[in-house]
């Protein structure tokens, strides 16, 4: 279904509910999506596994295996499930500001942002999310980004609870950098 049908059912919530089920509606949006590209993401996972070796000797290697995923983060297509400074500021108002050093404090708070920022239903929303781009890279025979990707959406998804993981800390980091930047230019700029 086309964003603009999305966007006129969301209109048709009454006023004071719309902000209360816009969540809602997004989830049953990712679903749909989801559910539209099901053959074609089961088939991508079924190519993966002819790849499975290669994944695991890249996880035997957790150096190269974060630079691989923290690039393939990086990348544009991933733009709409990064963090923004706003979100930061939000997060930190709401769970505690970090020291100035990488310290097991800062550490712990950025844990509590991120776990702030996606909760339950954010965490499902971008695992699906990350599934509906599978097809694509493994038409393009990026297995093993296909499979950081698979595993990401797993971990992202199905363990709301569990370890933040890398996904999570790659779309944190630009709204961190953003952030930090802009805490910056305030700092720098005259009085």
């Amino acid at each position: 279904m086309s964003p603009a049908y999305w966007e006129r059912l969301g209109r048709l919530l009454p006023g004071r509910k719309r902000k209360e089920l816009a969540p809602i509606v997004e989830q049953i949006r990712e679903l749909t999506e989801y559910e539209s590209r099901r053959r074609e993401i089961d088939a991508a996972v079924e190519i993966l596994e002819a790849h499975r070796k290669d994944y695991e000797k890249l996880v035997a290697k957790p150096r190269q295996l974060a630079e691989r995923a923290g690039k393939l983060f990086a990348e544009e297509g991933f733009a709409s499930m990064w963090f923004h400074a706003a979100d930061v500021q939000r997060a930190f108002e709401a769970v505690g500001f970090p020291t100035t050093s990488w310290d097991p404090r800062t550490v712990e708070t950025v844990d509590k942002a991120i776990r702030f920022l996606a909760d339950g239903a954010k965490r499902n929303a971008l695992g699906i999310q990350l599934m509906r781009m599978l097809p694509d890279f493994v038409k393009a025979e990026r297995y093993l980004d296909a499979w950081i990707i698979q595993h990401s959406a797993i971990v992202t998804a199905e363990e709301p609870e569990g370890p933040v993981g890398g996904f999570l800390l790659e779309m944190f980091r630009h709204g961190m950098e953003e952030w930090a930047d802009q805490r910056e230019r305030e700092e720098d700029a005259p009085v």
